[in-house]
């Protein structure tokens, strides 16, 4: 997806960088300008340290031996995620995503180091995307791997909220009591991320008030919350500066 060496002669006055994110410095040096427009402050003195410090912002878990590698060989399902739609966009734009560029690659693509020693026990990139759902390796004729996915695996589109309230509180009532306690701030993403796949937009949707003999919209997701524990729904639990949402 990316080239490590090119020649930018306008920048570097013919200087072939030995990689793209290296940047010539008017008054002499080198600087390391990352996607995202993230510019390290370390000035070096050769190309040869900068791309060191390239390699050490990509591989940081190589470096650093006190990183703490998590137990297990199961990759996140975000992280899994991410990875599908980085190679998904990468096959429909005709680009091959070779292995040993996987990294720099994810970095350009989500402005985030893939950190694969935070994911699981794992000891290589290849070790840790075998365990990502649909990839799949293959050599090219060039003595190059690289790295495949299914396109079935792309990340499915927001579910379309239902448009009675009758409907969304039975749904929240099914969902509130498979769990015991949710911090309040969670309550949207859980909701979401949950079976029924759809967002929680109190401010969209309204209801008829007792208490104002009017029908008016939620204030926002704690109103509505609110509201559901009048009704029995739920109850709400206060610790500290959180609020929970527990099932009854």
């Amino acid at each position: 997806m990316n080239v490590l060496a090119e020649e930018d002669e306008n920048d570097n006055g013919g200087i072939v960088k030995l990689h793209r994110w290296i940047c010539y410095r008017d008054e002499g040096g080198f600087e390391v300008r990352l996607p995202g427009s993230r510019i390290l402050r370390d000035k070096f003195d050769t190309q040869e340290e900068a791309l060191e410090e390239i390699k050490r912002q990509l591989y940081y878990d190589n470096y650093d031996t006190n990183t703490k590698r998590r137990k297990g060989y199961e990759v996140p399902q975000k992280i899994q995620q991410k990875i599908q739609n980085l190679l998904i966009a990468s096959k429909e734009k005709g680009i091959d995503v070779e292995l040993d560029l996987f990294r720099e690659d994810y970095y350009m693509y989500y402005h985030e180091a893939l950190r694969i020693a935070h994911f699981g026990n794992f000891w290589s990139l290849r070790e840790m995307l075998k365990q990502v759902k649909g990839v799949s390796f293959s050599e090219g004729d060039d003595q190059k791997t690289y790295v495949e996915v299914k396109v079935s695996y792309r990340k499915e589109s927001k579910k379309e909220a239902p448009r009675d309230m009758e409907t969304i509180e039975n749904d929240f009532r099914n969902f509130i009591g498979g769990l015991r306690r949710v911090d309040m701030k969670q309550i949207r993403k859980k909701f979401q991320a949950s079976t029924f796949g759809y967002g929680l937009s109190p401010t969209k949707w309204s209801f008829f008030d007792a208490t104002l003999n009017k029908t008016r919209c939620y204030f926002d997701i704690r109103d509505m919350m609110e509201q559901f524990a009048k009704k029995g729904y739920l109850k709400l639990e206060e610790a500290g500066n959180r609020t929970y949402v527990c099932s009854v």
